[in-house]
């Protein structure tokens, strides 16, 4: 019975967005699984959802907010959803872009947005391997940076985000890789 409840569970909470049912044999998602979920969308889950259909909810939620933190080079917004660490290495960007510290990582990051002026963020898919108190997000998607003369220079990425939680903490990025390509 739990098998049934908690499939139609995931089935309602992400098919009303992304049109994706849950295959009849699916319960809460297990340690491993892997879920493609909707972008820059509200997942509305039921009473008795499972506490990793409630992680990835959340996760969504903060991917959303850490895109529209970049549109808007927030840096305040970033620093928040980041775990605090002055060890951390990031690989972002360009070739041998390699920052050491969460603090750094993000202020070179304002830097480079700020540098590029408006941008559009516009993800394509995300999927999320769930891993108890680890989520693995990869994402999928475009931007648009307005440049110079009303032109537009469009770069697609792929984007990984580990999402990190301690017992009862808030679920915050622990690592980060994002590669680009200009068209």
């Amino acid at each position: 019975m739990r098998s049934q409840t908690r499939t139609k569970a995931i089935a309602a909470a992400f098919t009303v967005f992304a049109a994706c049912a849950a295959p009849a044999s699916a319960t809460a998602l297990l340690y491993g699984d892997t879920i493609d979920v909707p972008v820059n969308q509200n997942l509305v889950l039921g009473a008795d959802a499972d506490p990793s259909e409630v992680a990835i909810r959340d996760i969504a939620a903060l991917v959303a907010r850490l895109m529209d933190a970049m549109a808007r080079k927030d840096y305040d917004t970033l620093k928040a959803l980041y775990v605090p660490n002055a060890d951390a290495v990031f690989f972002s960007g360009g070739e041998n872009w390699k920052t050491r510290g969460t603090e750094r990582f993000l202020r070179t990051q304002i830097q480079c947005l700020t540098a590029v002026g408006a941008v559009e963020v516009l993800p394509y898919d995300m999927q999320m391997q769930f891993l108890d108190d680890v989520v693995i997000t990869t994402l999928t998607g475009q931007n648009h940076m307005k440049l110079a003369e009303d032109r537009i220079a469009k770069s697609s990425w792929r984007w990984s985000l580990v999402f990190r939680r301690s017992g009862d903490s808030e679920w915050r990025i622990a690592h980060e890789h994002f590669s680009h390509r200009e068209e």
